[in-house]
Formats: C-alpha cells, sequence, structure tokens
C-alpha cells in the first residue's frame, strides 16, 4: 500500500507540472494557422516582420472573435476617418472600417506601417521582433505600456519567429497610406482576446480539458468553446449548482467509466476534497468512483484517505 501511494503522489506531481507548464489556445492556433501565409508573404514583400504581424491581428481581434474581426473582417482596428471605402461599423462611439474580407484588413494593416511614423522600423531586421515590438510602442502605435511585452509573449508562447525570413529579394515599394487611423490598441478586442487567450486547451489523462479559473461561469466556458452548456455539464457529471473550486480540470469531452494508461489504482485525498473533485482530477465518470468506493460524489473525504481507481 504504501508503494502504491508513492506512486500516486509521483503521478500527481507530473500531472500538476504538465498542467503549470506552457499551454497553448486552440483559437489562437486556428487564427495562425489560417493567417500565417499572408503574414510570410508581408514579410517576404514589405519588410514587415510575420511574427509581428500575426501577434498584433491575434491580440487585436481577440484571434478573429471579436465583433469588429466577426461582423466587419477588421482585424487591426483601422478607422474609417478618410477612408470610408467599403462602409463602416460603429463601435463605442468609433467608426471602424468594414472589408469584403480579411485579407483586405491585413493589406490595409501593411499600408498603414508603410507611413512615414513608422520608416525607422524598416532599419530593423525583420528577424528582430523584439525590436519591432518597442519600436511600435515608440513610433506611437499605442499608448498602453505593457503593448511590447504583450507582442513578445504571444510571439514567444506560439514561436511565431518561426516565420519571420531575412530574405528581401522579392521586396517591393509599398505606399504608406497616411489617411489610415488605427483605433488606440483596439480596446474594443484586447479585452476579449485577453479572455480567448485565458483559457487553454491542455490534455490530462488522455483528454482534452481546461482549468477552472475564479470568476469562470459553464455557459461562459460552453460558449467558448462552441459547446452548449448541458453538454459541458454532462462531460464533467456537473449539476447546474456545481461550482468548481479555482484549479479544477473541467473536460471537453466525456470522461471514460475507468481510468486512464497506466494510472495507478488507488488515489489519496488532500484536505477538503469531494468525491467529485477526485473524479475530475482523475478522469474517471464519478458513477464508477462512487460504485467502487461504495459513497456519494457529494461525500466530504478524510485527508489521507486512499479512494480505488476502477
Amino acid at each position: 500500500m504504501r508503494h502504491g501511494i508513492a506512486v500516486v503522489v509521483l503521478w500527481l506531481a507530473t500531472i500538476c507540472t504538465a498542467v503549470a507548464g506552457e499551454s497553448m489556445s486552440r483559437a489562437y492556433i486556428d487564427y495562425i494557422n489560417k493567417y500565417k501565409a499572408i503574414a510570410i508573404e508581408h514579410c517576404r514583400l514589405y519588410g514587415i516582420p510575420a511574427s509581428i504581424s500575426l501577434a498584433q491581428g491575434l491580440l487585436e481581434s481577440a484571434a478573429g472573435r471579436s465583433r469588429l474581426a466577426v461582423e466587419a473582417n477588421n482585424h487591426f482596428g483601422i478607422k474609417c476617418h478618410g477612408n470610408r471605402d467599403g462602409g463602416c461599423v460603429e463601435e463605442k462611439g468609433d467608426l471602424y472600417r468594414s472589408y469584403s474580407g480579411a485579407v483586405e484588413s491585413w493589406n490595409d494593416h501593411a499600408r498603414f506601417l508603410k507611413r512615414k511614423r513608422y520608416s525607422r522600423l524598416y532599419t530593423l531586421k525583420t528577424t528582430d521582433y523584439r525590436g519591432w515590438a518597442r519600436g511600435l510602442k515608440e513610433c506611437g502605435y499605442a499608448t498602453d505600456p505593457k503593448y511590447p511585452e504583450k507582442l513578445i509573449s504571444i510571439i514567444e508562447r506560439y514561436h511565431l519567429d518561426d516565420y519571420d525570413t531575412g530574405d528581401g529579394s522579392a521586396r517591393i515599394r509599398l505606399e504608406g497610406d497616411e489617411t489610415l487611423e488605427h483605433g488606440a490598441e483596439s480596446a474594443i478586442a484586447i479585452e476579449v482576446a485577453a479572455e480567448v487567450a485565458s483559457h487553454t486547451i491542455v490534455e490530462r489523462n488522455g483528454l482534452h480539458c481546461i482549468v477552472w479559473r475564479s470568476g469562470d461561469t459553464v455557459d461562459g466556458v460552453a460558449h467558448e468553446f462552441g459547446l452548449c452548456a448541458g453538454k459541458l455539464r454532462k462531460f464533467n457529471d456537473m449539476e447546474k449548482e456545481t461550482m468548481p473550486r479555482e484549479g479544477t480540470p473541467l473536460y471537453l469531452q466525456e470522461k471514460p467509466k475507468s481510468r486512464y494508461g497506466d494510472t495507478p489504482g488507488e488515489y489519496v485525498a488532500s484536505e477538503g476534497e469531494t468525491l467529485w473533485e477526485v473524479s475530475q482530477k482523475c478522469g474517471i465518470k464519478v458513477k464508477s468512483l462512487e460504485k467502487a468506493n461504495d459513497m456519494c460524489k457529494h461525500t466530504v473525504l478524510p485527508p489521507g484517505m486512499v479512494v480505488l481507481l476502477p
């Protein structure tokens, strides 16, 4: 029994390390895969680092989920002032350009960064994403003092610098459009971007899940991942009134009736844990644990109690 407990403790430590490690948002990955080709092309043709364009698009369009991106194909918060071709969309008292497709928005972004204000950025290498991120702030692109760090964090987490190239053989001159105006930080999207980035999909016990955060709601998480709330509750054996504690895994697919792979057959309960919380940590249907341990899922387990995992 003592050997079994040691194995369980080691297993849990491994899981905690994996969950705490760097993970990635599915929405961000999908956006990168969708727009990396045009970002690379703009890097080769205009000298704008692909990593910078992608990071700005991710941040300012909330990975394509902001209202402007969805309804107006506007990924970079470009305003209508002086250029109303294609129509405008009102957002918080300001008018923003509406595009027939996202590619038009990306092209406007390139013309925007080719304005005289940003000319000194092109003395930097296209592989110097850090210099570009800080330079954008210094040139007045954003007023948020943390804007460079936000871009750099996204670039490094998703390895966007892999798409940067120093090849300037195909470079052509792009005339900057001085009439284009950028909404400061595209604040209409920044708040949503933080929400999208907050829930990252990780693999635990062979299943895809997110980690519950303070302030989360079942409806909010379900909407974020395209699920109905009832199905999310079913996947996690949750009743309507169930409110997980912060740090609890929430699965995006149905849990199996028995333990995964080489998972040990026992779990040692911590103080205050319920059988349902054990089922979440171990990725097993709570009914299987109720049957194997002859107890109810709401039972608060004494610290050190050994729970059998079928």
